[in-house]
C-alpha cells in the first residue's frame, strides 16, 4: 500500500497508480455501501448510485493540475499530521481521504435528490458556523460536535438514536444547535457528536409535520407549504408529460399513466423524508414485468427529466 501511494506520487502515468486507483475504489464502496445500509433498506436497488458515487470519489482524488501531479492526494499528504511509514499507516491515510470525499459527495446526493434536504442543509450550516460548532468526517459521514478531538473520543450518536431525539429540542421560535447539545450532554455525555445527514433528516421530519404548529417550522429560515409546493410542481411535472410525450405520440396513454403513478409516488417520497435513488423501482408497482433493460431503453430518459423538472420546480418555489 506504501509503495502504492509513494510511486503513483512519483510518477502518475505508472502502473502502480491503476492499482492504487483500484484500491481506492474499493474503500469508496465499501465506505459508500456502510453509509447507504444505515438508511435503506434494499441496498440492490441503488447499487448502480453507490458505485457512482464511489467512481465520482476516485475521479476527484486522481485529478491531475497542469503540471501532471496527483495534486489533491499530494496536497492531503502534506495536510496530514501522522507518519505515513508503512502498510497500515498508508491505508489509513487513504481511508480518511476517500472518507472526507465520499461524506461530500454523499451530501451532494442528498440535496440534488431533495430540495427541502438543501434548504434545510443551508439552515444547519448556518448555525454550525454562527454558533461556532464543529463539523467533522468519519467513515463517510459528517458530523457535528461543540468541540474538535479525534473521532474515537466522540459518543458518535447512530442515525436511530438521531431520529429519537425529542422534537421539543427543535419545536422552538429561535431554535440553535445550543439547545440540542445541552441535551446532548445530559444523556450521551459532554463529547457528543450528532450525524448532520440524520439531523437534517430529523428536522425534515419535524418540519413536514409541523404546519398544526407553526413553533416547528424554524428550521429552515422562511414558513412555506411544502404539501402545496410539491403538490403544484407535480401536477407541472404531470402536464408535461401529457404535452411532450402523450399529445405528440411519444408514449402510449397506458406508458404514460405508468410515469404518472411512479412520479405521484416519488413526490410522495419526497414529503416523508427521501426518494429511492433507483427511480426504476417507481415504475415496478404499475409494471410489474418491466425489466432494466426495458426501462433504460424506454422510460429511463423521460422519467429522469420529469423528475429533474419536478425537483426544479420545487428548489425555485422554495427561495421565493
Amino acid at each position: 500500500m506504501l509503495k502504492l501511494l509513494t510511486e503513483s506520487l512519483r510518477n502518475p502515468s505508472s502502473r502502480h497508480t491503476k492499482e492504487l486507483i483500484e484500491v481506492c475504489y474499493k474503500i469508496a464502496l465499501s465506505i459508500t455501501w456502510n453509509t447507504f445500509s444505515k438508511k435503506y433498506r434494499h441496498l440492490p436497488a441503488i447499487k448502480e448510485t453507490i458505485a457512482n458515487i464511489a467512481v465520482d470519489t476516485v475521479a476527484k482524488i486522481f485529478r491531475l493540475d497542469e503540471k501532471g501531479e496527483l495534486y489533491y492526494i499530494k496536497n492531503a499528504v502534506e495536510k496530514w499530521r501522522e507518519s505515513i511509514d508503512n502498510d497500515t499507516t498508508a491505508k489509513y491515510f487513504l481511508t480518511k481521504m476517500i472518507s472526507r470525499i465520499v461524506g461530500q459527495e454523499i451530501i451532494n446526493f442528498y440535496r440534488s435528490n431533495d430540495p427541502l434536504y438543501g434548504k434545510i442543509l443551508d439552515s444547519v450550516a448556518y448555525h454550525i458556523k454562527s454558533e461556532n460548532y464543529v463539523k467533522f468526517c468519519h467513515l463517510g459521514n459528517y458530523y457535528i460536535s461543540e468541540y474538535m478531538h479525534a473521532p474515537s473520543e466522540y459518543r458518535l450518536l447512530t442515525h436511530e438514536e438521531t431520529l429519537s431525539l425529542p422534537s421539543e429540542i427543535f419545536c422552538v421560535k429561535e431554535w440553535h444547535l445550543k439547545n440540542l447539545f445541552l441535551y446532548l450532554e445530559s444523556n450521551y455525555g459532554k463529547f457528543s457528536a450528532v450525524l448532520l445527514n440524520s439531523l437534517v433528516y430529523k428536522l425534515k421530519l419535524l418540519y413536514l409535520n409541523s404546519f398544526d404548529n407553526t413553533a416547528c417550522s424554524a428550521s429552515v429560515e422562511s414558513y412555506v407549504d411544502v404539501n402545496s409546493i410539491v403538490s403544484s410542481s407535480l401536477q407541472n411535472a404531470t402536464k408535461k408529460l401529457h404535452i411532450s410525450y402523450y399529445m405528440k405520440g411519444k408514449l402510449s396513454e397506458c406508458e404514460c399513466r405508468t410515469l404518472e403513478s411512479g412520479l405521484k409516488d416519488l413526490s410522495i417520497d419526497l414529503l416523508n423524508g427521501g426518494i429511492n435513488p433507483g427511480l426504476y423501482e417507481y415504475l415496478l408497482p404499475y409494471e410489474p414485468e418491466l425489466t432494466k433493460d426495458q426501462y433504460h431503453q424506454r422510460y429511463r430518459n423521460i422519467f429522469e427529466y420529469l423528475f429533474k423538472s419536478l425537483k426544479s420546480d420545487i428548489a425555485q418555489s422554495l427561495i421565493k
